[in-house]
């Protein structure tokens, strides 16, 4: 075996163990499927041999390959342990975090991300806005920020702040006496009292389409107070009700020693502290 084989050409190899696809592979390492396929061919080069076996339109590693990638495994363990080090020492988030949250919170958390893009400018947030709740628990994302009574037993997190819910009705013209219904995912947490007097018109599942249809003059309806109160178009009627549904920062308890992951964790509550009064309702 050539001596030169270098990280690039052992992160190669172990990608391509894991994913068994070479785009895959190339995604995983945030490079291009050429750039992947060079990689590749001089790792073997490198190895005077084959690392894997061309099966379909898969790899499959061979006896020498799978080595390689075992000892790659080892070498990433050590590199991530150098970094976690240094981020713990320092406090200070670097590097790439994946943030995951419901469209209806992408408004009304930008002032705390921009917060901390100032305070962490070699940390990357990549942000996804997604109702999937499954994303986190698929390892696809470091952190989610979402609205929940019960978080599933196998993430971590902490609870920033419980959610208000009022009844609003748009600001001008004379809106129909009706009850708009909100039947999305936490609708079943949401024990709120019904617009008196007021028969159901319309249903809707989404905190974006129920302020929609309130602006429109359709009726009244119930909405979380940051999303009732940010529309120009709406005004709040009656007192905000406290709800079960509160406001948490999740992560995968698998990602409880990442001192990448917990400093950025850090960072983003004491950003997000400032505005938890507008999630509870008592901040305009």
């Amino acid at each position: 075996m050539n001596a030169s084989m270098d990280w690039d050409d052992l992160a190669l190899v172990l990608a391509l163990t894991r994913g068994a696809s070479l785009q895959r592979a190339a995604d995983t390492l945030a490079v291009h499927h050429s750039t992947a396929f060079r990689r590749l061919q001089r790792a073997e080069e490198h190895a005077g041999q084959a690392l894997f076996h061309r099966v379909g339109g898969g790899y499959a590693p061979t006896e020498t390959g799978q080595l390689i990638a075992e000892h790659a495994a080892r070498v990433e363990d050590e590199l991530q342990g150098v970094q976690r080090s240094l981020e713990g020492r320092e406090g200070v988030p670097r590097g790439r975090v994946r943030l995951t949250t419901v469209p209806s919170l992408v408004a009304s958390i930008l002032p705390a991300l921009t917060r901390l893009s100032e305070q962490c400018p070699e940390l990357t947030l990549e942000l996804d806005a997604t109702p999937d709740t499954r994303t986190l628990e698929r390892g696809d994302a470091d952190l989610a920020l979402r609205p929940t009574a019960e978080p599933p037993p196998d993430l971590v997190g902490t609870r920033l702040t419980g959610m208000g819910w009022a009844t609003y009705r748009r600001k001008s013209g004379r809106p129909k006496g009706e009850r708009l219904l909100y039947v999305g995912r936490l609708a079943e947490r949401d024990e709120g009292t019904p617009v008196a007097g007021a028969r159901s018109a319309i249903a809707v599942n989404t905190d974006s389409a129920m302020a929609e249809c309130i602006a429109a003059g359709l009726g009244e309806g119930r909405l979380p107070c940051f999303v009732g109160d940010a529309h120009p178009k709406l005004v709040r009627v009656g007192a905000v009700e406290q709800t079960p549904i509160g406001l948490w920062l999740l992560s995968p308890a698998a990602l409880r020693k990442s001192a990448r992951v917990q400093a950025t964790r850090a960072r983003l509550v004491e950003c997000l502290t400032p505005d938890l009064g507008r999630f509870a309702g008592t901040q305009p």
